[in-house]
């Protein structure tokens, strides 16, 4: 498993791109178990938009597991994995995601190689990102 220096990730981050705000990661996991074997992982008492996760992580520190039940609606899901995306998306919201991928490739077939879709996963853990406490697969 690669390891990253997560602190030298973060002052380079902040260092270059002058964030306004404190970098956080996000991991999904296959299932709630995976995700609560995350020492001291907080669990919502309400339902929260996603926002309001990143929010809790990024502002206070915390370290956040969800799952859908946490979330208001299927559309805060739908967004990070843990639901189905809607099918009757119009066919221009299509075309300009399409385009937006084609333009940070700068390659038509380049841009829809990476058009996938993600197998939906059951939780997200949201961290601070110089915490050490979410560490990529």
């Amino acid at each position: 498993m690669q390891t990253y220096d997560w602190n030298a990730i973060v002052d380079g981050l902040n260092r270059y791109l002058r964030l306004r705000s404190i970098p956080i990661g996000m991991k999904l996991f296959e299932t709630v178990e995976a995700m609560e074997t995350i020492p001291k992982i907080r669990r919502p008492r309400s339902r929260h938009t996603t926002d309001q996760i990143v929010a809790q992580a990024r502002q206070l520190g915390w370290t956040v597991g969800i799952t859908m039940a946490d979330l208001i609606g299927a559309q805060c899901g739908a967004v990070i994995g843990l639901s189905p995306q809607d099918d009757s998306l119009p066919r221009a919201l299509e075309d300009r995601r399409l385009l937006e991928i084609d333009l940070a490739f700068d390659v038509l077939t380049d841009g829809r190689a990476f058009d996938v879709d993600l197998e939906m996963q059951e939780a997200m853990a949201f961290a601070l990102l110089d915490g050490h406490v979410l560490l990529p697969q």
